[in-house]
């Protein structure tokens, strides 16, 4: 499934209200860990069904609170389950089996 760059607070809480499970990777433009994650986050998105979706958005948007670039949310009925600060993949993929 493709990533969805979700740019208003109207499709944010769109997808909020979805049942499936919602990682979400907030970035910014300027930040060079960033970039070096989208390939690794596009290419972790192919690998899973419609019960999981793979969302990003710039931190400039503003739809929740981060400390550090990149963040990873683990969304589910309204609620984050879970973060990851950074990039760490085998944690990544592990959250979302337990999550999903």
């Amino acid at each position: 499934m493709p990533v969805y760059n979700v740019n208003t607070l109207e499709e944010f809480q769109a997808l909020l209200n979805l049942p499936n499970l919602l990682v979400f990777k907030v970035y910014a433009n300027w930040c060079g860990p960033c970039q070096a994650y989208k390939p690794q986050f596009e290419q972790l998105s192919n690998q899973y069904n419609d019960n999981v979706i793979f969302i990003e958005s710039d931190v400039s948007n503003n739809f929740v609170n981060v400390t550090s670039l990149p963040t990873t949310l683990f969304i589910k009925n309204n609620q984050i389950l879970d973060k990851i600060y950074g990039i760490d993949l085998p944690l990544l993929q592990q959250k979302i089996t337990q999550y999903a």
